[in-house]
């Protein structure tokens, strides 16, 4: 995105560029971040999103324990 490297050649503060050229804060906020994902290292896209802990059961005899829509089973 073009505007991003201007934004971050010109020696104005966020607001004072925002108003030159006419967009919103939350608009370059927004291309922030957008670019910010997108420089994102290879191995940060690789890292697993999920996790797995240790369940310690203190009660073995509960076979299903039902809260909202989790439901977890044992056994």
């Amino acid at each position: 995105m073009c505007e991003i490297a201007d934004y971050k050649a010109n020696d104005l503060t966020m607001s004072g560029w925002c108003t030159a050229n006419y967009i919103t804060k939350n608009q370059l906020k927004y291309w922030l971040r957008k670019a910010e994902r997108n420089e994102a290292p290879s191995s940060a896209l690789s890292t697993p999103s999920t996790l797995f802990v240790t369940l310690t059961v203190d009660d073995p005899s509960a076979q299903t324990f039902s809260m909202s829509s989790l439901v977890v089973r044992f056994g």
